[in-house]
């Protein structure tokens, strides 16, 4: 019965004391994590978050979440909102597609009856969206291979997931070179 007492009585004492015992109740709290703290966008899809509101020694109010500094034509969604702690919402954004390239901070604020916690999030907006060749091949040059008197010789191919090998044989030029 205390514990759900004890927030309502922390906003209003500190500490109180009933003939010899004296309480002292915890200060009550929330925080705010967004994640991931940054999004590249490239292409047409939109950024998403998720927002984790946590308590802090049994806090037990609504956070209602807002999103400062979206560009013009942007908006925001939350899935829920508010939101009673400890919990989630994901925040959807749209508009940020059609932005001109840059990175732009948002604010994501999270306020309850009597305090306001924030966390900050970016998304960064990609000129160039072309996706990076999926492997490179390093190696010995031709006529190092042919120097060691070899038919064949090997190079790794770096792929995204790891380390593949291949192996690249020669053959005989038409006319015996």
């Amino acid at each position: 019965m205390l514990r759900l007492l004890a927030p309502l009585l922390n906003r209003l004492f500190r500490r109180f004391q009933v003939g010899r015992l004296r309480l002292r109740l915890a200060h009550c709290d929330f925080t705010i994590a967004v994640s991931p703290s940054r999004f590249s966008l490239c292409g047409s899809i939109e950024p998403t978050f998720t927002v984790e509101v946590a308590s802090i020694n049994g806090f037990v109010d609504l956070v209602s979440l807002n999103v400062l500094g979206l560009p013009p034509g942007t908006s925001a969604l939350f899935s829920e909102n508010p939101v009673m702690p400890p919990g989630t919402s994901t925040l959807a954004l749209s508009g940020f597609a059609s932005l001109p390239p840059g990175v732009y901070a948002l604010t994501v604020d999270g306020t309850s009856t009597d305090r306001s916690r924030s966390a900050e999030a970016t998304v960064a907006v990609e000129v160039d969206c072309h996706p990076a060749p999926a492997f490179s091949v390093g190696g010995m040059s031709s006529s190092s291979a042919r120097s060691r008197g070899s038919g064949s010789w090997r190079c790794c191919v770096r792929a995204p997931r790891g380390r593949e090998r291949l192996q690249l044989r020669s053959s005989p030029r038409a006319g015996g070179a």
